[in-house]
């Protein structure tokens, strides 16, 4: 995640913020950097950032780029690289022998000694004392460099991304092909109610400063949303976000300079989902999970499903509530009591209370959901649906 002082952005009217997007204008200096970061393998990663400072920010400059791009743009790109402690000895091993030694000892006495203890020379002592530091380790470049314009895009979605992360809500309108969003937001189990209008699906999510746990982990599940939307058709979002201690209006769409490809990982189930298809498959009770393009419309509201239970009695809707707020389970608990057919909602225990308080229809679980208490429960589900229509 960028940090706040790599965040660079315009302000609009009140306010309203827009990143401050990477173009083909600048493709020049980053070039230099690409160009540049060739020679990096086996420098020390202090190195590598003092020579991006020396040699791309007075060229960034003179493109109109200022010194958060630049930084910000290397810390995309140091991603994809691998750092390792050019050492031949554990630097611990060296400390440990070489701070022992210095007790009564000059430090070219304590340097020779170490160096026949450690059969290493007094320099290579030296160079290795700290090679386990964060910034002395040396830096392992990824398979290929990228081309100006893919670390243009890349910089632009992390940008976006590390803006959201500082979000209290988040309002996404999709035109068409919603599901691919969807999708993503259940798969992550992301707080998100969706409408249906006139120009399509409205998709609100929390943001994870409305959390009071978990904001991290959340906040990456969030950011994550950004991609999927973005390569549906005239999107466009707007969010509540926090930036230097005031509450500014993050506003984003379709001509936004982001990547246009996205794919949800191979397996699209949850690791919730996986475990209780395996526990279902045991009981052997006739019961099976299945992923469907299951819809529920509750007015303008749209319920999607978490997954569905099938038998040969019939079909009961799962929903696992997993990150929550108060008002995120209120509303939940709102629309849940306007579903008209069969459905199971899996609460966590620890905000299984009030509205969503265990009671027929409602599960409470503690980190797996119980199959045989599912099934069971879908079979009271179905019997007395079964009874109120006889």
């Amino acid at each position: 995640m960028l940090q706040d002082r790599l965040l660079s952005f315009r302000r609009l009217e009140g306010d309203r913020v827009v990143p401050t997007w990477l173009t083909s204008r600048d493709e020049v200096w980053l070039r230099v950097l690409v160009d540049e970061a060739e020679a990096f393998a086996g420098r020390s990663a202090d190195a590598a950032d003092d020579r991006v400072r020396e040699a791309v920010m007075p060229i960034a400059r003179l493109h109109g780029a200022g010194a958060r791009a630049v930084l910000g743009v290397w810390c995309v790109e140091r991603r994809r690289w691998k750092k390792r402690v050019a050492s031949k000895v554990p630097p611990e091993q060296i400390r440990r022998t070489v701070f022992g030694l210095a007790v009564g000892r000059s430090r070219p006495e304590a340097l020779d000694e170490a160096s026949r203890q450690l059969g290493l020379a007094p320099a290579d002592i030296e160079d290795s004392l700290f090679a386990d530091r964060e910034g002395t380790r040396v830096l392992v470049p990824p398979g290929s460099p990228p081309t100006p314009a893919e670390l243009a895009l890349r910089y632009n979605l992390a940008l976006a991304q590390a803006m959201l992360m500082r979000s209290f809500e988040v309002v996404a309108q999709i035109r068409a092909n919603a599901r691919r969003a969807v999708g993503y937001a259940k798969l992550h189990g992301l707080m998100a109610t969706f409408e249906s209008h006139d120009q399509g699906t409205k998709v609100t999510l929390s943001g994870p400063l409305a959390l009071f746990h978990e904001t991290t982990k959340y906040g990456r599940a969030l950011a994550g949303f950004l991609p999927a939307l973005a390569v549906t058709p005239a999107w466009s979002l707007a969010a509540q976000i926090l930036l230097g201690g005031r509450r500014h209006e993050l506003v984003l769409d379709a001509t936004a300079p982001l990547p246009r490809t996205h794919a949800l990982p191979a397996s699209s189930d949850s690791g919730v989902e996986r475990r209780l298809a395996v526990d279902i498959r045991r009981l052997a009770s006739g019961w099976e999970l299945a992923r469907e393009d299951t819809v529920v419309r509750v007015g303008s509201r749209l319920f999607y499903p978490d997954f569905t239970l099938v038998s040969a009695r019939g079909r009961v809707l799962v929903e696992v509530v997993g990150y929550w707020t108060p008002e995120y389970l209120a509303n939940k608990a709102e629309a849940l009591r306007a579903v008209e057919v069969p459905l199971v909602v899996c609460v966590d225990e620890r905000h299984a209370r009030g509205d969503l308080s265990p009671r027929p229809g409602i599960l409470a679980y503690r980190g797996r959901v119980d199959a045989s208490a599912l099934v069971a429960e879908a079979e009271r589900m179905l019997g007395a649906a079964t009874a109120a229509s006889a």
